[in-house]
């Protein structure tokens, strides 16, 4: 029973030992941040959408939503990977309150946990798409 305790808790160290922490964001994270703060984006606590659930990718930490006729600007707990990819995988299995309703705080997109929501203007959109990503970032 002894040796079956230790062995486990070698291997719970060595899992926990193996995972590292995700990388700092790049300044094209920091700068749709900056973004937010500078246009005092509207947070809100969800979205209600009537369509299969679709996103524009804008780098690994932000998508934009449309709903209806808003969009939305998702911005997620850290970087979600699973954005860029093709095939589907079992971590893009999503949690979700509701089937037409994305809560921040606990629903989820492509398996990455949602942090905020802000509410995008048309005007604030076409400012947005005009971020450019910077090398290396």
């Amino acid at each position: 029973m002894k040796s079956l305790t230790a062995a486990s808790a070698s291997l719970f160290l060595i899992a926990c030992a193996s995972s590292k922490p995700p990388p700092p964001p790049g300044r094209y994270v920091e700068s749709v941040r900056d973004f937010v703060s500078v246009n005092e984006l509207e947070e809100v606590d969800r979205i209600r959408h009537q369509e299969q659930t679709k996103y524009l990718y804008v780098n690994d930490y932000f998508v934009v939503m449309p709903a209806g006729r808003d969009h939305y600007l998702i911005e997620f707990r850290g970087p979600c990977d699973s954005l860029k990819r093709r095939n589907w995988t079992t971590d893009m299995i999503d949690i979700r309150v509701s089937a037409r309703v994305l809560h921040a705080d606990y629903d989820t997109l492509r398996g990455c946990g949602i942090d905020r929501i802000y509410k995008l203007t048309e005007s604030q959109l076409v400012e947005l798409s005009t971020l450019k990503p910077v090398l290396g970032t």
